[in-house]
């Protein structure tokens, strides 16, 4: 048994831990809290919480069951037991738990999201918008609800009234990054490029180092035919994650088609040492020495592309190309006809 005064950090130390969303840490911290309380019903809910940030599901259910054995009425981990069964897909005992906590507790707002979670998982989207709006009566200044809402409205095709409520969750929480995401996500399909541009430059005040949204950005550009700015974008990406394997890549066509091979290899040789497995590297690089007449190195990338299944029937074709240019004149014949067998519309005979 530890002494009060420890339990007491512990309970501190867990606190601390989920608010800065380390959920693991806090997770471990009530642990310790719980080999001292083991008949405290709240700390498995909060453990639990802790389990499914994490998406540590089975330890989530175990704790929430634990937790409702000690006390049936805790209506938290009921609600909480709704949303984990949804993700496990197991929609009735989703249900029963959720109408537990409805029956004990009518007026808690998080069980209306979960609720509307289960709605739109079963493809009621108007049920689940229904949901959010009564939670919304009782937690009226929730933006997540607000964002849930405008992706439902997205869903059935109200793209206006989500842009609302997309700036509604914004106008509540200026840091709220999903929303932001949401919001400059559905302008990039509504084709309302530059309105798209402003929202990820507000998202980048708050998280300068987010390098996901600099890839998003070089993706608009690049829809734009900006390529200059689309690089800028890379470059900012690989300075805040110099392990981002998508950035190289996806700057390295950007030089293709700036015809600059050099920094197109070099971004393709630093993809490939990141990610070994990132899915055309071989075959782009592999074209690349075909045209620089670099046969060695192009006739193993395009092997290697080959073995990858990246795009098989384009990469038996330019092998083809070489051995025909090495006077292999066999192996020429073989590949272009397992260039056609894979693609008979392309590589007729």
């Amino acid at each position: 048994m530890k002494p009060k005064i420890q339990i007491k950090s512990y309970k501190k130390t867990a606190k601390q831990y989920y608010k800065i969303k380390n959920y693991r840490k806090a997770a471990q911290a009530y642990t310790q809290v719980i080999e001292n309380n083991p008949a405290r019903a709240k700390l498995y809910y909060k453990r639990a919480k802790c389990y499914s940030m994490l998406w540590w599901n089975r330890k989530a259910l175990n704790d929430l069951n634990t937790c409702v054995k000690i006390d049936p009425k805790y209506y938290k981990a009921h609600s909480l037991l709704g949303y984990v069964y949804t993700e496990k897909k197991e929609y009735h005992l989703a249900e029963l738990h959720l109408d537990s906590c409805m029956k004990l507790n009518a007026d808690y707002p998080a069980m209306y999201k979960f609720l509307a979670y289960l709605a739109f998982e079963k493809n009621d989207c108007q049920e689940a918008i229904d949901y959010l709006s009564k939670g919304l009566v009782l937690k009226p200044r929730k933006p997540l609800f607000y964002d849930f809402k405008g992706f439902l409205h997205e869903q059935i095709d109200e793209n206006e009234i989500a842009l609302d409520y997309y700036i509604k969750a914004i106008e509540l929480k200026p840091t709220y990054k999903r929303a932001h995401l949401h919001m400059a996500e559905l302008l990039v399909d509504m084709g309302r490029l530059s309105e798209a541009l402003q929202v990820y430059d507000q998202l980048l005040v708050f998280y300068p180092d987010n390098d996901a949204v600099y890839m998003d950005k070089a993706t608009v550009y690049k829809t734009l035919s900006l390529q200059e700015k689309a690089i800028e974008c890379y470059n900012k990406a690989i300075q805040v994650n110099k392990k981002n394997a998508d950035a190289y890549f996806k700057r390295s066509e950007l030089w293709l088609l700036k015809e600059n091979t050099k920094k197109a290899l070099e971004d393709l040789d630093s993809c490939l040492y990141i990610k070994p497995n990132y899915p055309g590297v071989y075959y782009n690089r592999g074209l690349i020495y075909l045209k620089e007449k670099n046969y060695h190195n192009a006739l193993y990338d395009l092997g290697q592309a080959i073995k990858k299944n990246e795009r098989p029937a384009d990469a038996y074709y330019h092998r083809s190309l070489i051995y025909k240019e090495l006077g292999q004149v066999v192996k020429a014949i073989e590949d272009y006809h397992k260039a056609h067998k894979l693609d008979p519309e392309s590589y007729k005979l």
